[in-house]
């Protein structure tokens, strides 16, 4: 079998193909982020083990020789390298007594630039499936690993193992712009797979989806869809792909369930979910010191589960303000006790993540755009029709309608939402409109309707 060594080189002719040559060949290469940032390395140059732990000593010994196997890595000189990364053993979280080996980049990552860019999620799969349709899921074995990387960059790469040193000539995760480049490199591949076989695909770095409302037209297009992927030199992991057409799949960890329409979370991250949130409780009523980091983490993590809980950000306006308060304060490396005054928003998010109701999994698309806003004297807003592109303006006052007695905000965008709505229908012809986006500046408002 091929070694997986930046392998995809060996496939030049495929890449040529799809018009992807030049992005290959320039695989994963290094921008500083300043001048001063080699030599800033250079005079911190890092030589020490990381472990002395038997078991992860055992572990990463199997895992150094599996890359050697697979010439993903070679054995160098120290004065080959110009910077040397502590490295570690994790256990998989899927897989009992499954390791992965981690190089910690992390100070050699201050020194890269950084991009911003936008993968393929839950919500590109939101947008693509259609209610009753198939899918397959394809897993890329060591897939970062098939990507060359420049020479500039590979002598940062090094890592140390008992006496020895060892560099990285294909790509590995923990480099900051690793996930861009293997996006970048898939993107082509995508295309060419979306257009060559008329099929809706994404994919979110190893993890492949595609979909189909005929089974048996998935099942025909399996082979070709290995064929083209194994053409241009990736392997695929048998074990991890499912490869019979499904109407339920995991992705992201979510559970996707096409025939039903249906999108809950997986059983293993309710589990999760709810072990986090209990550790939280506990923390709370003992009044314990935490930093402000973990509660940060905590936010993020819940925050996510809005796919699927759109009134969430409601339930974490307590945690958000006594964090945002401590962090202008104090700074972000500083901790903070939270107030009892949160438990409500953690036993929200508690009974709403044991009940798990799923959210609908697709989206259906808008034929009308209603934008409304309201002052204390005046409501109004625009209405724009998809299909036509006609847009409808009012605006009206208050006092015109003495029944009204609004006290707050909130009331006051709910109720110009409602009679928008209704002035719509008395005073315009716009035909029947079967699904209509709202959109208002004021989230409570929102989540009310």
């Amino acid at each position: 079998m091929e070694p997986i060594d930046a392998c995809l080189m060996n496939h030049l002719d495929a890449w040529r193909k799809i018009g992807a040559e030049q992005l290959l060949k320039q695989g994963i290469w290094v921008e500083w982020a300043s001048p001063q940032s080699v030599k800033q390395l250079q005079n911190s140059i890092n030589q020490s083990l990381q472990t002395t732990n038997y078991q992860q000593m055992t572990v990463l010994e199997s895992l150094i020789n599996n890359e050697l196997q697979q010439k993903v890595i070679i054995e160098v000189k120290q004065e080959q390298l110009r910077w040397i990364n502590l490295i570690f053993a994790r256990s998989k979280k899927k897989g009992k007594g499954r390791w992965r080996k981690i190089m910690d980049s992390s100070e050699l990552n201050k020194h890269l630039v950084s991009y911003d860019f936008k993968m393929d999620d839950i919500q590109t799969l939101r947008q693509l499936a259609r209610n009753q349709d198939w899918a397959i899921k394809i897993d890329l074995e060591s897939a970062y690993n098939h990507v060359p990387v420049s020479r500039n960059l590979c002598r940062y790469l090094g890592f140390q193992f008992k006496d020895k040193f060892y560099m990285y000539h294909a790509m590995c995760f923990g480099i900051k712009n690793a996930p861009l480049v293997f996006h970048k490199l898939m993107k082509p591949v995508m295309q060419y797979i979306r257009t060559s076989l008329q099929i809706r695909c994404l994919s979110y770095s190893d993890d492949l989806v595609f979909l189909n409302n005929s089974k048996e037209d998935l099942q025909q297009q399996i082979p070709k869809i290995l064929e083209i992927l194994t053409d241009l030199g990736w392997k695929i992991s048998i074990e991890k792909s499912i490869l019979t057409p499904q109407q339920h799949i995991e992705f992201l960890g979510w559970k996707v369930v096409l025939k039903n329409n249906q999108l809950p979370m997986t059983r293993e991250r309710r589990a999760e979910t709810l072990c986090l949130l209990g550790k939280w409780r506990r923390t709370i009523e003992k009044n314990q010191i935490v930093r402000i980091r973990w509660v940060v983490s905590l936010i993020g993590k819940l925050n996510f589960l809005r796919t699927q809980f759109r009134r969430g950000d409601i339930y974490l306006r307590k945690l958000n303000k006594q964090k945002d308060l401590v962090s202008m304060s104090r700074g972000w490396n500083s901790r903070m006790w939270i107030s009892k005054q949160t438990l409500g928003e953690i036993h929200w998010w508690r009974k709403t993540v044991l009940n798990n109701y799923p959210t609908h999994l697709t989206f259906q698309e808008p034929e009308a755009v209603l934008t409304t806003d309201a002052s204390e004297t005046q409501w109004g807003g625009t209405l724009q029709l998809i299909k036509t592109g006609q847009t409808i303006r009012f605006a009206v006052n208050w006092f015109s309608n003495s029944k009204w007695k609004l006290t707050s905000s909130n009331q006051r965008e709910l109720a110009a939402i409602l009679l928008e709505i209704q002035s719509i229908g008395k005073n315009f012809e716009v035909g029947e409109i079967k699904s209509l986006k709202i959109q208002s500046d004021n989230s409570t408002t929102i989540f009310d309707l």
